[in-house]
């Protein structure tokens, strides 16, 4: 309270020497808005905290006890309406905010005014001039015009009816929230939103002549600089990020006073959407009315009721990109009555699984709706290669989250429709834990299925996008290192162990897909390459490679490649089947017949002698056994 106080102090002895002046006025201002925190009484913000459930002592709160103010007792007052808020703001904090602004208004912009530490608290004096006036009368209109937007809207339900408690009731639906409240969202007092429209008006103006002397030189903390000793002020690092916030500012004034075109980057005129924000604040956007009707939790329509939504978007139609989006929006939250679902298409017991749910699977459609982010051998196969669309969807698309079934807002021509892959593996481990579906046997280090097991059969998953592997090879009676990469239905396959980012563009790619057989293809200028999982250990996937017969397994037939997710792995396996001893803390150069350790600071040069490995040790400048 001592603060409110210096300052009430302050402003008498102020007004008593010199009621017109400049620090008399913007004192009172100050202490306008430190009372609006610290008032009590009707329409306070103490009044609004205590109907909503603070405890009563929140009336006795002061600046001072800012620090303390999670300390306040809180019980949520479930007979609240929040319709009381619109109430609060347009009765209470506009008019007060209206008083400060009178008070603020009539400070000249030559202003030099000082702020005693027994006012702020603070260690020394804080000065204003012009600059911060205008600041600060923005914050103030800024922060009225968006009370005025707020309290022009009707907010209002009971907390205790929106969390089902009237009458026993449990989770009240939509339609029996907005029968009970049926201009809920709708248009509560235009005057409103006409008020907010002239605050936000007077807020960038007032901007743009505040930063005129923001951006002055000497008064803007430059590089190396101490600090202005102002309310307000940019540092000269914020000057272009500045620049950029006028013209979204001056593009908001455009669009207060008219139709605005908005353009996107790489947007020519007429090409970007049209705006009019004078039809929000002249009352004609309702959201209520421009909401279809409900049935239970879900719409009775698609789309808004207007396509201009009151004349904000004046130019769209229903047909037009922004409905477009409304619509695949409402339809991709499942809040559409009626609209196409699994269960309606397929029945309720439907299980991908099931080797008979193939027959109510519409290839064709998966196909024309998903054909933006399939790969791209799925778009031209034959009538006898239709199995190929169902294996991806089981195993791929239906974990992606893409459909076999189209909603009513999508052409063949306008997809825009995205795979969520993030759903992968969580329907993966949902499957594995209902007990049907495929058992995940390898995961990469990112999350991502590699190996499966479906009914006791071990395959690749049919998703290998995005995953490396990295490999040892069996070549006649030695052994090579690989790094393998998939990607987008293409796959790359480099000698040696390397990082993906560096194979990446360097090296030609291959078509691959996972057959109906769970088998890796890779199709290259040989032929076909296929890749048959035989098994899975704790170190390694062990793989035959070869043509369709080559990879068929048998007690004669050896293992031709290790695979492993992580390149140390196959590294270490590496060297185990090479008969070399495996390096530690060094780093290792391929192909070259030296290498750096860590622990001797120095290169080590390898020498073979009398069936012994030899190497020179730098650091002791000696020929030393390897070991």
């Amino acid at each position: 309270m001592k603060t409110k106080l210096a300052l009430y102090n302050l402003i008498i002895t102020a007004l008593w020497a010199s009621p017109e002046s400049d620090r008399s006025k913007f004192l009172s201002g100050l202490h306008g808005l430190m009372d609006i925190v610290e008032a009590g009484g009707s329409g306070s913000l103490k009044e609004l905290a205590q109907e909503i459930g603070v405890d009563e002592s929140i009336q006795s709160f002061a600046f001072s006890d800012l620090t303390m103010i999670q300390e306040y007792d809180f019980t949520l007052n479930r007979d609240f309406s929040t319709g009381g808020i619109a109430e609060h703001f347009a009765n209470g904090l506009l008019p007060k905010l209206d008083v400060v602004e009178g008070y603020l208004s009539q400070v000249s912009a030559s202003a030099d005014l000082t702020m005693e530490p027994e006012m702020t608290g603070a260690d020394d004096p804080i000065y204003a001039d012009g600059t911060d006036v205008l600041v600060l009368r923005t914050m103030v209109n800024l922060l009225s015009s968006l009370l005025s937007l707020q309290s022009g809207y009707d907010w209002g339900f009971e907390l205790r009816y929106l969390e089902g408690r009237e009458m026993g009731e449990s989770d009240p639906t939509v339609e029996a929230i907005l029968a009970r409240y049926p201009n809920l969202l709708g248009v509560r007092d235009a005057n409103q939103l006409a008020k907010s429209k002239t605050y936000l008006s007077s807020a960038i103006s007032l901007y743009k002549q505040a930063r005129e002397g923001l951006r002055t030189s000497g008064r803007y903390a430059g590089y190396g600089q101490a600090e202005p000793k102002y309310l307000f002020y940019l540092e000269e690092g914020d000057l272009l990020d500045e620049a950029e916030f006028l013209e979204d500012l001056e593009e908001l004034e455009s669009a207060l006073s008219g139709v605005y075109e908005l353009l996107e980057d790489g947007e020519v005129a007429g090409e970007g959407l049209r705006v009019d924000l004078s039809a929000l604040y002249s009352g004609k956007v309702d959201f209520r009315d421009l909401l279809p009707d409900a049935i239970g939790d879900k719409l009775k329509g698609d789309m808004l009721t207007d396509p201009t939504a009151g004349g904000l978007f004046p130019d769209e139609e229903k047909s037009g990109e922004l409905n477009a989006d409304i619509r695949e929006f409402l339809y991709d939250s499942e809040v559409v009555y009626g609209q196409p679902t699994w269960e309606s298409e397929h029945g309720e017991n439907w299980n991908i699984w099931d080797w008979y749910a193939q027959y109510s699977f519409d290839a064709d459609t998966y196909v024309e709706v998903n054909r933006d982010v399939l790969p791209d051998y799925l778009l031209n196969l034959g009538p006898w290669d239709q199995w190929q669309i169902w294996d991806h969807f089981r195993y791929t698309g239906y974990w992606q989250g893409l459909r076999d079934f189209a909603y009513p807002y999508e052409e063949s021509d306008s997809l825009e429709i995205e795979a969520d892959t993030d759903l992968a593996d969580f329907h993966l481990k949902l499957s594995e834990e209902l007990g049907y579906g495929p058992t995940v046997l390898v995961y990469s280090p990112s999350g991502k299925p590699v190996v499966v097991s479906d009914s006791g059969i071990i395959k690749w998953y049919a998703g290998l996008d995005g995953v490396t592997l990295w490999s040892v090879v069996r070549f006649e009676d030695s052994f090579k290192q690989m790094t393998m990469h998939f990607e987008n239905g293409k796959s790359w396959a480099v000698e040696g162990l390397h990082d993906w980012q560096s194979m990446s563009g360097a090296y030609e790619p291959y078509a691959f897909m996972i057959d109906e057989d769970g088998h890796i293809q890779i199709s290259d200028n040989q032929g076909i390459m296929y890749y048959n999982v035989i098994n899975v250990d704790d170190v390694a996937i062990e793989t035959l490679v070869g043509d369709a017969q080559d990879v068929v397994p048998s007690s004669e037939r050896p293992i031709d490649q290790w695979l492993f997710t992580s390149r140390s792995a196959a590294l270490d396996f590496y060297y185990s089947k090479a008969g070399y001893p495996t390096p530690r803390s060094w780093q290792w150069f391929d192909h070259y017949p030296w290498v750096y350790s860590q622990e001797e600071q120095g290169w080590l040069y390898f020498y073979p002698s009398g069936g012994k490995l030899l190497y020179w040790s730098n650091k002791g400048q000696a020929w030393r056994q390897f070991n």
